[in-house]
């Protein structure tokens, strides 16, 4: 008889998403989750399939947990604001723990079909709430209207990143704050 699940799923695969998060995918290896996960390896298998497949599931889990929080806070507030507020999360101590899409997308994205897709739907995700911003900013009058407003939410996505690369190789806040000054400062 096939003995039941005796742990919280949900709990167990935030503490592998936090694991992947730190460390990366090829760093982390089976024994580091099953240790971090508090599970035997028959455990992971039944339940998570494999690595692989927990990775995969640890990425939609972000996808759907912190991206999704961080989209819905680009719709609180001026458009501005909201933009300011976004960019200089990046700054902060979430560049620390870095994004894990972001991390997926140097690590594994090149080679891992799986991967890139779900880092482009997560990418895809993050662009249209850029995207929603710069349309209520353009229509309050915020933004310049002239900017055509996909290619805009993907330069505001491709610096959202590099001030996370930034911020994790030890640039000073102060300098990284006049960086957002300057985006911010393109989209008047």
């Amino acid at each position: 008889m096939a003995r039941t699940i005796e742990f919280d799923k949900e709990a167990t695969l935030e503490r592998a998403l936090a694991l992947f998060r730190s460390r990366g995918y090829e760093a982390t290896s089976l024994d580091d989750l099953l240790q971090a996960m508090d599970i035997g390896r028959s455990s992971f298998y039944n339940t998570f399939g494999g690595k692989h497949d927990l990775v995969l599931l640890a990425l939609d889990r972000y996808v759907e947990t912190v991206l999704a929080a961080l989209v819905a806070d680009l719709r609180r507030g001026s458009a501005l604001d909201a933009i300011q507020r976004t960019l200089t999360k990046m700054i902060g101590p979430a560049a620390a723990r870095g994004c894990f899409l972001h991390k997926c997308a140097l690590e594994l994205a090149g080679r891992d079909a799986a991967v890139k897709s779900r880092v482009r739907e997560g990418l895809g995700r993050l662009e249209r709430g850029f995207g929603d911003a710069i349309a209520r900013g353009q229509e309050a009058g915020e933004i310049r209207r002239d900017l055509e407003s996909s290619s805009l939410a993907k330069y505001l996505v491709g610096n959202l990143y590099g001030l996370e690369l930034q911020a994790r190789a030890g640039t000073s806040s102060a300098s990284l704050q006049r960086v957002v000054r300057m985006v911010l400062q393109t989209l008047q």
